[in-house]
């Protein structure tokens, strides 16, 4: 076999060869190299007149940020300039992180530089449109051209964590950015809330997306900007990216894990080729209520030693993610616990996970779901006008980043949640057994593989998330006794309740699993159905969990960390809408709890008898006294009884499945 016939073969097994060239390859001027292109990657080798092959490179295209065309002064050829950041091992270390490689093909075909440039900018197009996902067909190889990608609005705090984030813009993402093409407008923040007010009054239409290069506190600000203006359905899925800057850079953390990028090494990097990969994301967001103010929040809500850290070591930013390791130590010595209420809304029925002395492993017997509907006077911005932004990067379909659901395509009618993606497969993790459920009620089979245990229903949400209705809300739709017996009732103000029975036909048995869906229109003043919570002054539901106890950490999670080195909810996903409730009763020794602390970097925390993880639509809390802090998102507000609810992938964010 012939080194170029190896080299077609190679191709082949990786999708249809498209284009196939002789090349030199910069700056080894003397070799001619064999070069074929399929939809995967760029194969090449060396063509030589000894028998067998030579070694056959290759350059993957998922791995490519950006191709452009270059040229030598007095000279003919055209160049092909290959910019792709693949995985290398790191030297004495079995860890990979991304490295630049530049990969230079020398056109010199023909004697004209006109000629040579027509097959450079063939191969460029071709290259660009496949490494960013844009659909291509065979025939459209000599005129495809992809669009320009759409210009960023970059946010840079100067001030954010060790104060570098002005530095690592210009000196890490700017060159990729450059690389990529990406056309980009950077604006320095001057104060403690420009973010918000730059974004309330932000034109839409000029931005395909924001980024933010700083840590967790400017990324709060840029939502609840978004969220404060008379536009926010829309302004709310303009897709934000995120470069660590800060200190904590929990998002960043979390989408790079995601995507299966390292969190603890070149975190820069590795952040920036998302951002330049990305898919436009949904991503929940929790409603937070206090007596006084609304918030939106992206991230956590904690109150106890995690809060206390946080807000305690904010003099120590310079140091980066070192403070909370100083802070951990500081305040492990001095531990603090705190008397109040917690009180959730499971995604299943709670039990206590631990009972005397042993640890339970629950049946699941009941699933809630939880919809938020569009008003049907309101277009969708992902069907008028807003998909030109979302596909300007390239093929820039919205998927969800729920990996039970696979790449589905979200765009189209859709407004907050998709309908069509109501009988999607629902997944609960189990160690072992695997169930299949039918539906009694006659409506679309579903196949559920779970332990049924409320503690370990890892994914259980889907589009629609599972709930069971609350009795009063401050907008009214849930009044106390409305849960009767039909299986289909209209609750007023537009929020609905349908009721079914799943069996799961297991080892153990069949098992019948009540369901109740709650779908809920938004409402007309600000879009948000606060069909979930009751009057923050008046008791919750019946159908709740209410525990009075004394406690030395309560966290709501809805990312998978809280710093590079703190993996707080390793089955969290971007959207899957719910929230993780974490807590850890007073009791619990010094030394267990520094454990708990150094286990948080590979979220081995999880495991541990003294700490409770509860899937929840729904929690209040309510402190005994005003003393500790509670911090969202990681900016301190006053300590105040509380109540938040999700909002299933309201917004947009750009990640990697």
């Amino acid at each position: 076999m012939t080194e170029h016939a190896l080299v077609m073969k190679m191709a082949t097994i990786r999708g249809e060869v498209l284009l196939s060239e002789e090349f030199g390859l910069y700056p080894k001027k003397r070799n001619v190299y064999k070069v074929s292109l399929s939809r995967t990657g760029i194969f090449y080798s060396l063509q030589t007149d000894k028998e067998g092959a030579s070694e056959i490179q290759v350059v993957h295209l998922s791995d490519v940020i950006g191709c452009r065309c270059q040229r030598s002064v007095g000279c003919a050829s055209a160049f092909i300039t290959i910019f792709s950041y693949p995985f290398k091992q790191k030297v004495f270390s079995s860890k990979s992180t991304r490295k630049r490689v530049l990969v230079i093909f020398e056109v010199k075909t023909f004697p004209s530089f006109d000629d040579n440039l027509k097959v450079a900018e063939k191969w460029r197009n071709v290259i660009n449109c496949l490494s960013r996902s844009l659909p291509l067909n065979v025939e459209d190889l000599d005129s495809c051209c992809p669009p320009a990608p759409g210009r960023l609005l970059i946010l840079i705090n100067p001030h954010s964590g060790p104060g570098k984030a002005l530095q690592i813009f210009s000196n890490e993402v700017k060159p990729m950015l450059e690389e990529a093409e990406i056309p980009y407008k950077m604006q320095v923040t001057e104060y403690a809330g420009h973010a918000r007010d730059l974004l309330q009054t932000l034109a839409l239409s000029e931005w395909y997306a924001v980024v933010i290069v700083s840590g967790d506190g400017l990324i709060y600000e840029a939502i609840n900007g978004l969220m404060e203006r008379p536009d926010w359905e829309k302004a709310i899925r303009l897709p934000m990216g995120c470069i660590p800057g800060g200190s904590g850079n929990a998002l960043c953390c979390s989408i790079n894990y995601s995507a299966g990028e390292p969190v603890t090494t070149n975190a820069v990097l590795h952040s920036t080729f998302v951002l330049i990969k990305h898919k436009v994301v949904p991503m929940d967001l929790v409603l937070i209520q206090t007596p006084s103010q609304r918030i939106f929040s992206f991230l956590s809500v904690t109150w106890g030693i995690m809060a206390d850290i946080d807000f305690e070591t904010e003099k120590y930013r310079s140091i980066g993610e070192a403070r909370f390791t100083l802070g951990a130590i500081k305040r492990i010595l001095n531990l603090r616990s705190y008397k109040g209420r917690v009180s959730f809304l499971p995604v299943a029925e709670y039990s206590h996970k631990v009972e005397n002395g042993e640890t339970k492993n629950a049946v699941l017997t009941k699933i809630r779901r939880f919809s938020l509907r569009s008003n049907s006077n309101s277009k969708s911005t992902l069907s008028s006008g807003s998909n030109d932004r979302l596909s300007a990067f390239g093929s820039q379909d919205l998927v969800s980043s729920d990996p039970n659901l696979g790449s589905t395509n979200l765009n189209g009618s859709m407004g907050v949640v998709n309908s069509s993606m109501t009988d999607q497969v629902l997944n609960l993790q189990e160690s072992q057994e695997h169930s299949t459920l039918t539906d009694s009620a006659n409506r679309s089979s579903m196949d559920i593989s779970g332990d049924f245990s409320p503690d370990n229903n890892k994914g259980c949400g889907d589009a629609v998330q599972t709930l069971e209705p609350v009795n009063g809300t401050t907008n009214g739709p849930f009044m106390h006794g409305a849960s009767g017996g039909d299986n289909n009732q209209n609750l007023g103000n537009d929020v609905k309740l349908e009721r079914s029975t799943l069996t799961a036909s297991g080892s153990h048995g069949d098992i019948e699993i009540e369901t109740e869906t709650v779908s809920a229109k938004k409402s007309e003043t600000h879009g948000m159905s606060y069909a979930l919570l009751p009057p923050l002054d008046q008791p919750v539901p019946d159908n709740w969990v209410v525990i009075d106890d004394g406690f030395v950490l309560v966290s709501a999670l809805y990312q998978t960390h809280l710093g590079s080195k703190m993996l707080a909810a390793p089955h969290a996903h971007l959207s899957d809408g719910f929230m993780y409730l974490m807590f850890i009763r007073d009791g619990i020794p010094r030394n267990m709890l520094l454990s708990l602390f150094l286990s948080f970097g590979q979220g081995g925390h999880v495991d541990s008898p003294y700490v409770e993880i509860v899937k929840v639509l729904a929690f209040r809390l309510e402190p005994s006294t005003t003393s500790g802090n509670i911090m969202i998102d990681g900016e301190r507000i006053d300590v105040t009884p509380l109540q938040c609810q999700v909002l299933p992938q309201i917004s947009r964010i750009m990640a990697i499945q």
